[in-house]
């Protein structure tokens, strides 16, 4: 159990229930193959009908024999064959930098290891090199003594390539949550957009390699 868990950067959501069909799609509505990403679509007796007296929801959700999750991720076959499927991110919360989907979820659980870290969260902001690049909202565990901008950043330097990494970390001392306890990654994002734009214009280079003494 351990290996699906932890062997695949996201922990497995398993295999489909009984009498109903999980598929990795592409825009286009075809299957991809394993360990490509792709939305996560699912059909069967246990799938909704429906939203209720929503068609344009409707149309947009049920495409191609097909419920659309709004999932983005991927499945992985066991020695027996079984698909096993895993969650990378929302779709529309997907990083987009210089063409290249980058899931935010991987930048915030590599953020949340370090130990001044309560809470942190990826975001992306408009830049002229790349489309897009990427910020992070982090909360202190110790508001009285933040973790340095130039700490956090090496530290993402030992776990992601330069490409996933964040360019700039925005410190702050709360959260905005859904009703169900979701953070709201979109809401932050256009609230930090005007601070972000400082930034739109400028080329981030990689840092210098971390020394040991």
């Amino acid at each position: 159990h351990r290996h699906w868990l932890t062997g695949y950067e996201f922990p497995s959501i398993g295999v489909p229930l009984p009498h109903n069909e999980m598929s990795i799609l592409n825009e286009q509505g075809a299957p991809v193959s394993e360990g490509t990403r792709g939305e996560i679509c699912i059909r069967g007796r246990t799938v909704c009908a429906g939203y209720f007296k929503r068609p344009d929801a409707n149309a947009q959700a049920f495409q191609w024999g097909w419920f659309r999750s709004g999932d983005e991720g991927f499945f992985v076959r066991d020695d027996w064959g079984r698909p096993f499927f895993f969650i990378s991110g929302r779709l529309k919360e997907l990083i987009i930098r210089g063409g290249i989907n980058i899931s935010p979820l991987e930048i915030d659980e590599v953020l949340k290891r370090h130990p001044a870290v309560k809470f942190a969260m990826a975001i992306p902001f408009e830049n002229r090199y790349y489309g897009e690049e990427i910020a992070a909202y982090v909360v202190p565990k110790d508001q009285a003594t933040p973790p340095a901008e130039a700490e956090l950043l090496e530290f993402c330097q030992k776990f992601l390539p330069f490409a996933k990494r964040p360019k700039v970390i925005l410190l702050g001392q709360e959260v905005p949550y859904t009703s169900t306890g979701k953070p709201k990654r979109l809401e932050l994002k256009s609230r930090l957009a005007a601070t972000l734009a400082t930034y739109k214009d400028h080329q981030f280079r990689e840092l210098s390699p971390t020394r040991s003494p």
